[in-house]
């Protein structure tokens, strides 16, 4: 049985009934094939003539329990397609379809470390030794930088650096950085090919096991941009959210290395002078791989948690996201006048925003280019309607509905916002509904403010009759919303009674499959 320590998307770490860590790759022997479950369900008509050559010259043996009908199916011609990457993935991904995570996947012969990472990605746990030991045969010797001619065999030395990388990507996988390594490992083209048809042709597969959040993202490379998390966040953007009630002036302006951008040396030149005109305003930042960030919403994730290059270039894939995503914005969010005031590098932007847009274009923190800015910004608003207590009123619904959905909204309308402990929340008389946690981006669910979540079946766990204490493991979940995401709030029911809040920690599919492992943290 397997014991899940962590599901990062559809990559897994954890240990089986007998002990046995994954993922893992077990080493081969001369040993009959009875032990290994070869009939995946995608494939089991049609063993091709190369991986049954594989079988008959290199049996393979796991420690004992690990391979079994129970815990792992094989995906017997895995050598043969995945030479042609895209009839992997499709053959692959309708096994996730099926399987529901309840059998580890053993992809035979393509340990490729080069690709390993890539494949950890999405979604193979076991591999063998077959192709370190084949390649040494030919004088080929894995190094940290690709493959390289020796002269000796290497078997040895390319199984242990396979078993490395193995290790390295389970590691990822508990830390949650199992996608910045897949982005690292480009020596292979056919690792690139992979992640990016993930991405394109199964990005709503992923999405649905991809964490709501992690601990921080390293936007390196193009790949970056297609984050599931990251794409997710810009699709809510341009096709969920609503800009706050209050503001009818948006003022666009560049990002900063700093986040939130709000605390770096440019913002705070310009925030100090627009400070009495701010609560008319709607701040819009606009910055990749994000592409827009709302001020309201610059301490969320993933805004506030990515890091990436600077070199003051865009590429084209960059600015066809920003363009598309202004574009999407402008046609949904309807403001009186725009105002944009952004460096010359985002001129390009010109044509996505609407027609009668001022712009200001130069080096924003420039004091002629900041009294422009004023001068504009006046001309619109001969005075502030708003007041910072409105706003910031407005700006908390909208953060929250950004994070749970629109149909919070009516729930919070006659609550009033405190601060406590250096903490902004939500109350409700003596009743804490919602804290905000700056730390990590995103509101905590208090147990007063749960049958809201229960009357709408929004972010529920059903759980078996009993009290749940720390964790909830996957055998005591009956049922869970398919709109959670591991590290999302949610509620925990038994039949209607709120029993807890806390924070998923599995798949919403993946806590009524499994039987270990942890489905949810209380709090």
């Amino acid at each position: 049985m397997l014991n899940d320590t962590r599901i990062f998307g559809y990559s897994r770490s954890g240990v089986t009934d007998r002990g046995v860590h994954y993922p893992i790759m077990i080493e081969s022997r001369m040993n009959p094939l009875g032990t290994v479950d070869k009939t995946l369900s995608v494939s089991n008509d049609r063993l091709v003539k190369k991986s049954a050559a594989i079988w008959k010259e290199f049996d393979l043996q796991s420690p004992v329990g690990l391979i079994n009908n129970e815990d792992v199916v094989t995906f017997a011609n895995a050598i043969e397609l995945i030479q042609r990457p895209k009839i992997f993935m499709k053959e692959l991904f309708e096994f996730h379809q099926k399987n529901n995570f309840k059998r580890l996947i053993y992809a035979p012969g393509i340990s490729d470390p080069y690709i390993v990472p890539a494949l950890l990605y999405v979604g193979i746990s076991v591999f063998d030794d077959f192709l370190p030991q084949h390649e040494s045969l030919k004088g080929i010797i894995y190094t940290p930088v690709g493959r390289d001619k020796s002269g000796v065999n290497t078997a040895d030395e390319n199984s242990k650096f396979t078993e490395h990388i193995i290790d390295l990507g389970s590691k990822s996988i508990l830390n949650g950085t199992i996608r910045e390594l897949a982005e690292k490992f480009s020596f292979s083209s056919k690792a690139v090919e992979i992640i990016r048809i993930a991405d394109s042709d199964y990005y709503e597969q992923i999405e649905k096991h991809f964490p709501s959040r992690t601990d921080y993202i390293m936007a390196n490379s193009i790949e970056s941009l297609y984050r599931p998390d990251i794409d997710r966040y810009r699709k809510r953007i341009s096709q969920v959210y609503k800009k706050p009630e209050g503001p009818n002036v948006a003022l666009i302006l560049p990002c900063s290395a700093k986040k939130p951008y709000s605390i770096s040396k440019s913002h705070k030149k310009i925030i100090e002078k627009i400070h009495n005109f701010r609560p008319s305003l709607h701040e819009i930042i606009v910055t990749s791989p994000v592409g827009l960030v709302p001020r309201e919403l610059e301490e969320f994730y993933p805004p506030a948690f990515y890091d990436i290059p600077v070199i003051g270039r865009w590429y084209e894939d960059e600015k066809a996201m920003i363009k598309t995503l202004i574009s999407d914005y402008f046609s949904r969010n309807k403001y009186k006048s725009v105002i944009a005031y952004i460096n010359d590098d985002l001129e390009f932007i010109r044509e996505s925003i609407p027609e009668d847009t001022v712009f200001i274009i130069g080096r924003t923190t420039e004091d002629r280019n900041l009294d422009i800015l004023m001068e504009t910004i006046e001309g619109m608003l001969s005075k502030n309607h708003l007041s910072n207590s409105q706003r910031r009123s407005d700006d908390f619904r909208n953060m929250a509905a950004f994070q749970f959905g629109y149909w919070i909204i009516p729930y919070l309308e006659k609550a009033r916002i405190t601060r406590s402990y250096n903490q902004e929340m939500f109350t409700d008389g003596s009743k804490t509904l919602l804290a905000y946690n700056n730390k990590l981006g995103k509101f905590a669910i208090n147990r007063a403010f749960a049958e809201a979540f229960v009357k709408e079946n929004k972010f529920i766990v059903e759980i078996d009759d009993f009290k749940p204490t720390a964790n909830i493991y996957a055998m005591g979940v009956n049922y869970a919303t398919p709109d959670i995401r591991p590290e999302d709030e949610v509620v925990v029911v038994h039949d209607g009674e709120v029993r807890g809040v806390g924070i998923a920690k599995m798949p919403f599919d993946a806590m009524t499959n499994l039987k270990k492992g942890v489905a949810v943290k209380m709090r």
